[in-house]
């Protein structure tokens, strides 16, 4: 509420008040509250329950382990806010990427290497992929799963970009049948196939 911004500090501190102004409003904008409420545990979590918004917590607070777990709860993801710490935290960032896969982005390098982890992240979102290790990017079992993604519907707004542009250098897997007739089969924009497949592959037939 824009008006919140004109009104007094005992009023933009008044979690009651705050809240009451809320229940008329489809949207909460909390970047007007005070900072005492901004670092507030108890009405952090109102703020993520209620409107699934931790975007204007304190710093403190966005590092804080409960809350981002509470907040993964409700279905909000804070990987981006956190700190390093929790950015390589097992349980954290699997159970963001099983909302977000593309959220992978910001998991810790260690975390990137993780093919528990980074599976998850891909069969949720196949882009994901452009942030997992080299060494994972290399194994045919976690670019099948990309190319077969959950969610390749919504990667279609990177239809510019083939996924095949974050295969290492030199991999193998340009050289895989199977891998080519998966993406093939589940990408519109297959049709760049033979800019990436080798030339043995080019001349195989099926």
């Amino acid at each position: 509420n824009a008006c919140l911004k004109y009104a007094s500090y005992r009023l933009k501190d008044d979690a009651q008040f705050i809240k009451h102004l809320n229940k008329n409003h489809s949207r909460f904008i909390g970047k007007n509250i005070s900072p005492r409420l901004k670092d507030d545990e108890d009405f952090t979590k109102y703020l993520i329950s209620v409107h699934s918004s931790s975007e204007f917590a304190s710093k403190r607070l966005r590092h804080n382990r409960k809350i981002v777990m509470f907040a993964l709860k409700h279905n909000e993801i804070l990987l981006h806010r956190t700190s390093p710490e929790l950015q390589d935290d097992e349980e954290i960032v699997m159970k963001t990427v099983k909302i977000d896969g593309y959220s992978l982005r910001n998991a810790s390098n260690r975390l990137q290497d993780n093919e528990e982890i980074v599976l998850q992240a891909v069969k949720e979102h196949g882009f994901a992929y452009e942030y997992a290790s080299d060494r994972l990017k290399n194994k045919k079992n976690v670019l099948m799963q990309a190319l077969l993604s959950e969610n390749k519907e919504y990667c279609m707004i990177y239809e510019c970009k083939s996924i095949f542009e974050f295969l290492p250098t030199c991999s193998s897997l340009i050289d895989d049948e199977d891998i080519f007739m998966a993406y093939v089969s589940n990408w519109r924009n297959s049709h760049d196939i033979f800019t990436y497949v080798s030339d043995r592959c080019k001349f195989t037939t099926t």
